[in-house]
């Protein structure tokens, strides 16, 4: 049986990343089971399980038994720049022994191994439900926020409703929710720990995801990987629908146009201000939309960005919000804004995602416009030749 040595590296990444332990330190102890279409490599560390389905190919010897690789000889295996071949179980007088082939360079080397018998066998879920790509995006983001500072609430989980259809997290001062799925657990509601494998690039092109409950474990499928994780049952989580502002109710309301949206990603850190504590911006409206950027030092002017595609509808009215937090609705994919003045969070939708965080206090709002620098987004070039803010 071969197995690409590719597979082997990207084990180490997947199972440092699900088991929360660094690359160095991780002692990766692999099982390699056999299947009818080849064969399954897994491994588990702290209620956690990570696996994969290895086809073989037409001129494989099938496997004929499952075998335990020592973490010594994964470390190897990881360096291996071709196939690592899996020679066939031999009987000696001392019991039995199996071979594993594989290529360093130019360097052909091999190891002898006592058969050793996995215990723990993978029974892939063959109950997994196929679910919206946009997924692994949501719970990437949902990890960013969840945050594990909470002694009342589990902050750290990501909770997923199986009756709303909602992806959400908070860490008690932002909130994400993305809406739109269609979970196989219907109406249950469901929690797990937020992980650093969803973060992981690797992940994204994989193939399909597919999600599964059994007992206490949530599978999570994408392409040939599955990535058990425990189910938090016990845990208490706050309501994250009711920290929803109603956005009837809000005094302003600003439509971004994209290509506004855009020209923000790139300039928000350029502007004024970004240095001080908290990053502060404020946001104008009055009858424009206008990003105000300041600093604290007299060098530097104040700096207008004024978003000139996009809408206000309201009052005139000013608020101060972190920059860190303007920038993260716009990764999520915002197109509106809403507010509602003092004391209320500030309200951030897009296409079936909500972003709520509160805005900063004791910041100063005024702003002489008249003497800042004014500059447009419709100024703004997208070539390496665009306008620098400063």
């Amino acid at each position: 049986m071969q197995i690409p040595s590719s597979l082997f590296r990207s084990f180490r990444r997947f199972a440092s990343a699900l088991f929360e332990k660094s690359a160095q330190r991780l002692a990766l102890e692999l099982q390699i089971q056999t299947s009818p279409e080849g064969c399954i490599v897994s491994a588990s560390y702290g209620g956690r399980k990570l696996f994969c389905h290895v086809l073989s190919s037409k001129d494989d010897a099938p496997m004929a038994h499952s075998v335990i690789l020592p973490h010594e000889l994964v470390d190897q295996l990881c360096l291996a720049t071709a196939s690592v071949v899996l020679g066939e179980v031999e009987s000696t007088e001392n019991g039995s022994r199996f071979t594993v082939r594989w290529q360093h360079g130019l360097v052909e080397r091999q190891a002898e191994l006592d058969l050793v018998t996995p215990t723990d066998t993978v029974t892939p879920n063959i109950g997994l439900s196929i679910v919206d790509s946009r997924f692994l995006f949501a719970v990437a983001q949902a990890s960013e926020i969840a945050d594990n500072s909470s002694m009342r609430y589990a902050l750290d989980c990501i909770e997923l409703d199986g009756q709303l259809g909602t992806v959400a997290a908070t860490d008690g001062r932002h909130m994400v929710r993305f809406d739109g799925f269609v979970f196989p657990w219907q109406p249950e509601r469901i929690l797990f720990r937020r992980n650093r494998l969803f973060k992981l690039k690797e992940l994204s092109g994989l193939g399909e995801v597919r999600l599964g409950v059994r007992n206490d474990t949530l599978t999570i499928a994408v392409g040939p990987w599955h990535f058990e994780l425990p189910i938090e049952r016990t845990v208490k989580f706050p309501a994250t629908a009711q920290v929803i502002p109603d956005r009837q109710r809000s005094s302003n309301r600003v439509r971004l146009d994209p290509q506004d949206i855009a020209s923000l990603a790139k300039c928000l850190s350029q502007l004024p201000g970004n240095e001080e504590d908290k990053q502060p911006v404020v946001i104008d409206l009055n009858g424009h939309v206008a990003i105000v950027g300041k600093s604290n030092t007299a060098d530097q002017a104040t700096v207008c960005l004024e978003l000139d595609r996009s809408l206000h509808i309201g009052p005139d009215y000013r608020v101060a919000i972190s920059r860190q937090d303007l920038a993260q609705a716009v990764k999520l994919g915002i197109d509106s804004l809403f507010f509602f003045g003092k004391g209320v969070p500030v309200l951030a939708c897009g296409p079936q995602v909500q972003f709520v965080w509160m805005p900063l206090t004791n910041i100063g709002l005024n702003c002489d416009l008249t003497k800042a620098q004014r500059i447009c987004t419709s100024q703004v070039k997208s070539s390496s030749g665009r306008r620098k803010v400063s």
